[in-house]
């Protein structure tokens, strides 16, 4: 437990230069990340969102069809992606266990635990914009049907 003589923890996305080089007081915060984070996903159906794609509203008005296709290359990609980590004869990465590491994330998380498009991320949205309005950080809570052009919805519904 930290208590009040315990020394700020900072912590990161991408692990840093001084927990690479081993200082002894550099640690991450769960050792054992991975179960910490497959309990938290059982418990609230939440894998956090790690990118959005932000499109000028100017551009989406000129171009009607540009939300879509945006949206659609990228689904494209996460498909092909999502297809070559599950191959065993050609990995990625040349890593021991990467089918096996899919394999369980997968089990855990479902088969499309990195879900793209609004409908499929509806509850994660939603509490994310709960949590920006409590923390101050909008003066508003917005809608999750606020956040997207209205025709990525529609192809979401497909």
């Amino acid at each position: 437990m930290i208590g009040a003589s315990t020394p700020p923890r900072p912590f990161s996305a991408r692990a840093p230069s001084c927990f690479l080089a081993g200082v002894p007081n550099v640690a991450r915060l769960f050792p054992d990340y991975p179960a910490v984070e497959a309990a938290y996903f059982k418990k609230t159906r939440i894998f956090p969102i790690m990118h959005a794609i932000g499109i000028r509203r100017s551009l989406v008005e000129q171009h009607p069809w540009l939300a879509v296709s945006v949206y659609k290359a990228f689904l494209k990609a996460k498909q092909i992606c999502m297809a070559e980590l599950g191959q065993i004869g050609h990995l990625a990465v040349s890593l021991p266990w990467c089918v096996a590491d899919y394999e369980r994330a997968r089990a855990s998380l479902g088969e499309d635990y990195w879900s793209y498009g609004a409908n499929e991320n509806r509850h994660v949205l939603d509490k994310l914009a709960g949590y920006s309005f409590d923390q101050g950080l909008s003066v508003r809570k917005l809608g999750v049907d606020e956040m997207f052009v209205p025709s990525t919805y529609d192809l979401t519904k497909i």
